[in-house]
């Protein structure tokens, strides 16, 4: 709940999440505090991962992540990118964009879901029952718990991205339609754009309810991608 917040030349070598944008509500007036107008760049973050929420109950407005790294050649992060709105507590995040990002391998050779055990050093790749699945970009609402309240997602710009990439899907963006306990919880996401992105690995990109998707020059795109397509 902060604004104006610039975060340069550093290195983020810790676990689960490396950086974490989140908002609240005033301790004593409980209104809306918003994080906004926060500028990340050239910062580089060894294994997992650059995430908003999943508290953005006062917003998340105006974010941006650019000239950096996100993984090793380990494979040592789950994810690059999570966007996450918990199940209660609403909240809008809007206006995010990740900008000439170079992606690392996102495998996750890690032996739990929190701490960091990498391979042994000489090897890039997962040793044999490490291996994990990964999700390069994960944008999703209803993080956790019964779904009353989910908030929304909006306006989303990833240009620029190369690199390894994921051995599981590139990107799964998941809105939401009539959420179980809550019929009106009808959240899709709104505006994703895909533009300029190269990676040498990577599955395919999974939209579901997401409304209005730009792809421009994205050199992977696997059979069984449905983002861009009609639900």
């Amino acid at each position: 709940s902060c604004n104006n917040v610039h975060v340069t030349d550093v290195l983020i070598d810790v676990g689960d999440d490396a950086v974490s944008v989140k908002s609240g509500l005033h301790w004593k007036t409980k209104k809306k505090v918003a994080a906004s107008n926060y500028l990340f760049e050239r910062v580089t973050i060894l294994h997992r991962n650059f995430a908003i929420g999943s508290d953005v109950s006062g917003d998340v407005l105006n974010i941006t992540f650019r000239d950096s790294v996100i993984g090793d050649d380990l494979g040592s992060s789950p994810w690059a990118i999570k966007l996450k709105t918990d199940s209660q507590e609403g909240g809008l995040v809007d206006g995010i964009h990740f900008l000439n990002l170079t992606i690392g391998n996102i495998t996750f050779c890690g032996s739990s879901a929190f701490v960091y055990n990498p391979p042994h050093a000489s090897s890039s790749s997962c040793t044999p029952g490490h291996e994990k699945g990964s999700t390069m970009i994960d944008v999703g609402m209803g993080y956790v718990g019964a779904v009353t309240n989910p908030g929304r997602d909006t306006n989303i710009v990833f240009e620029g991205l190369h690199g390894i990439g994921p051995t599981g899907p590139s990107m799964n963006a998941h809105g939401l339609d009539n959420a179980t306990g809550c019929p009106t919880c009808n959240e899709h996401i709104v505006n994703i754009t895909l533009k300029d992105i190269q990676l040498e690995t990577g599955g395919p990109w999974l939209c579901n309810d997401v409304d209005g998707l730009i792809r421009e020059n994205v050199d992977r795109w696997p059979e069984g991608s449905t983002c861009g397509r009609r639900d």
